[in-house]
């Protein structure tokens, strides 16, 4: 079988990169969930487009004409990283700021236009990556290095003449699951964690979220003339929502929380959109009492849920509520433990921290430079949260 390494793609479109698990989901008539992840790993496609000229175009669509029974090592610029080289050693490099899914021994990668083989594991860490051949001369810190998957050709690649001399190629590439080896699901060390639980902290872009809620009861006709009975459901809804990545950790670390929950197998925490907690006074860090303008929090259920409390700072501060009490103008909420000191004004918002669970096992993100990407993902939040 022949292996043939594909030059980078441009950026005349913006390529895409999909990462799908696999999630058997199991309903109960009240709508209780049981979630069991089919592929611990998910599979790998992307989408690039190619425009070359001259001798590029020609050597290119020879490398394509037996496509089918052809691998190819395809550099996947969506995801660089960017190395120092170790001057104590011309064999090693250390990553500056891995991707989401580490640096594997066996791994491929491109530096400067030559291919390289990564001898050791990085995971996250900082320590040294073996690399062969030696690179045998200097190596500028900052330099831009790409993975290289081993891909197979899922589409048929399509072909458009510009000119006489111009070929655009336009190419959906699935990486093989013997190459591409994401980390296991993290269960211990989940990216950020309240109780244990994954918490998404980006916010999306409010511009383009739009929600459906459904019914919260389940009605069901009993045998009998004119007869029905109401049954409680779990109450849901779902939002779709956008996020936008401005640099590689961003995007890491919504990585990190696909592969933590496996698609849509794992639930997480999540901001709420709305029905934010208003202070009626400052916060003295000492007591565990919340003093909150009256909304209903208690008829909402405040008792037994999770509050994210952002200072105009930008930290946040998680907390458990534990009791609710009602009075005539505001209510009081017992959290688990104090909260930071804050005046009124120095509280950005204090948001209720919903369960989640991401509706679909795609992840599809649109690359428009090698840091920047945007991804579109529906989101179901219910009350209940698995034990």
């Amino acid at each position: 079988m022949q292996i043939n390494l594909l030059d980078k793609a441009d950026w005349s479109t913006e390529p895409e990169t999909s990462y799908t698990f696999l999630t058997d989901i199991i309903q109960s008539f009240d709508s209780a969930e049981q979630r069991v992840a089919l592929r611990n790993n998910p599979r790998k496609t992307f989408t690039y487009l190619y425009t070359l000229e001259g001798i590029r175009a020609a050597e290119f669509k020879h490398k394509l004409s037996n496509w089918v029974d052809t691998i190819y090592l395809v550099p996947d610029f969506t995801e660089v990283v960017t190395f120092e080289k170790d001057e104590s050693d011309e064999s090693s490099i250390i990553p500056v700021l891995p991707d989401s899914n580490g640096f594997e021994g066996g791994d491929k990668v491109l530096i400067d236009g030559a291919l390289y083989d990564l001898q050791t594991n990085s995971g996250l860490s900082t320590q040294n990556i073996s690399i062969i051949p030696q690179l045998g001369r200097d190596l500028a810190a900052g330099t831009p290095v790409y993975r290289v998957n081993k891909c197979a050709v899922v589409t048929e690649p399509a072909f458009l003449q510009v000119t006489s001399s111009v070929l655009q190629v336009s190419i959906k590439f699935e990486v093989l699951p013997d190459w591409f080896i994401p980390r296991e699901r993290d269960t211990q060390t989940p990216p950020e964690a309240v109780y244990g639980i994954p918490v998404l902290t980006q916010r999306p872009n409010r511009a383009r979220d739009v929600t459906a809620t459904f019914k919260a009861v389940y009605e069901q006709f009993d045998p009998g003339p004119g007869v029905y009975r109401r049954t409680p459901m779990h109450e849901y809804s779902v939002t779709q929502s956008t996020w936008t990545f401005s640099n590689l950790s961003q995007l890491t670390e919504f990585k990190q929380l696909m592969n933590a929950t496996q698609g849509s197998c794992g639930q997480f925490f999540a901001e709420s959109d709305a029905d934010d907690i208003f202070l009626a006074q400052d916060l003295d860090g000492s007591s565990t009492n919340l003093i909150a303008v009256k909304s209903f929090l208690s008829e909402a259920g405040a008792a037994g849920r999770y509050i994210a409390i952002t200072l105009n700072d930008g930290s946040k501060h998680y907390r458990h509520v534990t009791n609710c009490v009602t009075g005539e103008t505001t209510e009081i909420l017992t959290l688990d433990t104090a909260p930071p000191t804050a005046d009124k004004n120095q509280v950005a918002r204090i948001s209720w921290l919903n369960c989640c669970r991401f509706l679909s096992d795609e992840f599809k993100y649109i690359h428009h430079t090698d840091e920047a990407s945007q991804i579109t993902k529906n989101i179901k939040t219910t009350i209940k949260i698995d034990e």
